[in-house]
């Protein structure tokens, strides 16, 4: 069944195949991650059922500034690190993308230029 979902593979060229990049987690990936995690969602995180609102997009700008402000004095690895952390986390809850009542470029632009 999982395999009828994601496709028939055979249709990408080799090409495309070799313009692939994977990210390997690390320990330190991997803790971050999981950090990142309960810091977006808070008292959800570990919960079974999770509600979102227009005020979850105000929890995305404050834990923006509060990873931009743990962004510095970061080696360049370490930034990454926190970089995949972060963004991983806010795009598989994507609610705030389109409950928001504006302002949300500060976060994007914020991330393009870490």
């Amino acid at each position: 069944e999982d395999t009828e979902e994601e496709g028939d593979n055979s249709k990408y060229t080799m090409e495309q195949m070799e313009s692939l990049r994977f990210i390997l987690l690390t320990d330190n990936r991997r803790n971050l991650l999981e950090e990142y995690h309960h810091i977006i969602l808070g008292d959800q995180a570990d919960g079974g059922i999770m509600m979102f609102n227009t005020s979850f997009s105000y929890e995305i700008m404050d834990s923006w500034a509060a990873c931009k402000q743990r962004l510095t004095r970061k080696s360049p690895s370490q930034k990454l690190d926190i970089l995949i952390a972060y963004t991983h986390t806010i795009m598989e809850w994507d609610v705030w993308m389109h409950d928001n009542e504006g302002d949300m470029d500060v976060v994007v632009k914020g991330l393009a230029t870490s």
